[in-house]
């Protein structure tokens, strides 16, 4: 009689525990391909017309903290990964989604293959970046590519909480800042797809990327770097317009 209360009360104690981690969910019902010719797969035809890029997908999900740690979420990977964010994309400030973090499947259960391409930079990203590097030559510390990122793509996820957040992108084609990046999809309107949202970081590329300041605010908060996948709970259908 012992052994089954024993028994019954870590059954109790382990339906009661919490789930560890953290959970992604996409709010939307559906995204939008915007496709008015025939054909949706052309990549040469389609970077050339902006017309593909007219129907925008503003996109709504969550992040559900169901550990007892507050997050330091820094989704930066090795560059070509998908879910790793791209230079000038979500979650810094006055940009869209990139593509890369969409992980689009077809009927058949597979992925399909991203593709993109760097444009030039206008004449205030190139200025914004110019009055960036001076910042830092200023604070000491060593200019690169790295330390330019670490300032603008993080966020602090609670613990027990549920941040809420949006973003834009556009199918096929995307541009997630202004005359910098083009990405696109090769898409066929015959075909049906859905979406799902995927971030990814890993802590060793995340910590050399860190100011000063981030480094002492992540050990004076005890805060936990992510470090790994996250991929949508659910994914949604691509619906294509014309």
């Amino acid at each position: 009689m012992k052994e089954v209360l024993i028994i019954l009360i870590i059954l109790i104690t382990a339906c009661k525990s919490p789930q560890k981690g953290l959970e992604l969910t996409v709010l939307n019902k559906d995204f939008v391909a915007y496709c008015p010719k025939e054909e949706c797969i052309d990549s040469e035809r389609f970077l050339e017309d902006d017309i593909y890029n007219k129907e925008v997908n503003i996109l709504h999900f969550k992040i559900e903290n169901k550990s007892d740690q507050t997050y330091f979420f820094m989704p930066i990977g090795k560059m070509g990964k998908m879910g790793n964010v791209p230079y000038k994309s979500f979650p810094k400030s006055l940009s869209g989604l990139s593509l890369r973090n969409l992980a689009i499947t077809n009927s058949k259960g597979e992925i399909m293959k991203y593709g993109g391409h760097s444009t030039h930079s206008s004449e205030y990203e190139i200025k914004t970046d110019s009055l960036r590097a001076l910042y830092y030559e200023k604070m000491n510390y060593e200019l690169n590519y790295n330390r330019e990122l670490s300032q603008n793509v993080f966020l602090i996820l609670p613990a027990g909480e549920t941040v809420f957040y949006e973003s834009n992108f556009t199918l096929p084609l995307n541009e997630t800042s202004s005359e910098y990046s083009q990405e696109f999809y090769k898409l066929d309107k015959k075909e049906t797809y859905t979406a799902s949202l995927i971030f990814a970081g890993e802590k060793e590329l995340v910590e050399k990327r860190l100011t000063n300041a981030q480094k002492e605010t992540i050990k004076h908060n005890n805060y936990k770097i992510f470090d790994g996948e996250l991929i949508s709970t659910n994914s949604v259908p691509i619906i294509f317009k014309d």
